[in-house]
């Protein structure tokens, strides 16, 4: 069963479990149906490296190679707990890793679908779409299945940059048309500023800047537009 953070409880040969996770969606514990709780223990990249009983002892433990596959376990009996590598959920019947909409096959250190269309542009025009966090396993993780935190934080200054330069441009643009345009529209304002926000929400969205950062960019330019006709308008009737 599924929750807003992800997956809270599996049934499996008659045993349910179910997974306790923090409000940010980062897993917690385990509960089994005999009523034992098992907490988890992670490295730097997000892997389950272990997990204690309620009173503190090791109830298993995990140690992977490079690419995520494990490398050695001891487990106790009635331990069993699907989370692993980056703590992606591990098909026991497959071995391969389930992160967000894609599944990971550790031994090859790819993944086993392609790059999917509704992923970033980065990550769609990769020459290699099976390609697992930039081929840099040891450092990056891509939980998503659509990009790596890395390639996140770009995007979205790159997205910021982008929107910025063009709304500064098209402002530009406003101030000068403005003195041509106040007497031609009847509501010069209002009808500018419509303009100006469908019009840059259009090429914003045909650059790649995504919708969001396309409306803020219009916005920007339609308040701009509107303001610099309302000035001379008023200016003309004064």
């Amino acid at each position: 069963m599924y929750t807003g953070l992800g997956l809270s409880s599996e049934k499996v040969g008659g045993n349910t479990t179910e997974y306790v996770r923090c409000s940010c969606g980062l897993l917690n514990s385990e509960r089994t149906s005999a009523g034992k709780v098992y907490y988890y223990l992670f490295d730097g990249l997000g892997s389950i490296v272990g997990l204690t009983d309620s009173a503190g002892n090791m109830a298993a433990s995990y140690d992977y190679d490079p690419f995520g596959a494990i490398a050695g376990s001891v487990i106790q009996t009635g331990v069993n707990s699907p989370w692993q590598y980056a703590g992606g959920y591990a098909d026991s019947s497959t071995g391969l890793i389930k992160f967000g909409i894609r599944y990971y096959d550790p031994i090859f250190g790819r993944w086993t679908q392609r790059t999917p269309v509704g992923g970033s542009l980065q990550e769609t025009l990769k020459a290699n779409p099976y390609e697992y966090a930039d081929d840099n396993q040891v450092n990056e993780t891509d939980v998503s299945g659509a990009c790596t935190p890395v390639e996140l934080v770009a995007y979205f200054i790159a997205d910021a940059s982008a929107v910025i330069a063009a709304t500064i441009a098209f402002a530009a643009l406003a101030a000068v048309l403005a003195p041509i345009l106040a007497p031609v529209l009847a509501g010069g304002a209002l009808t500018a500023a419509i303009a100006g926000e469908a019009a840059t929400a259009i090429l914003g969205t045909a650059a790649g800047w995504g919708l969001i950062g396309s409306i803020l960019g219009g916005a920007s330019v339609a308040l701009f537009t509107g303001a610099c006709l309302a000035s001379v308008q008023d200016g003309g009737r004064s």
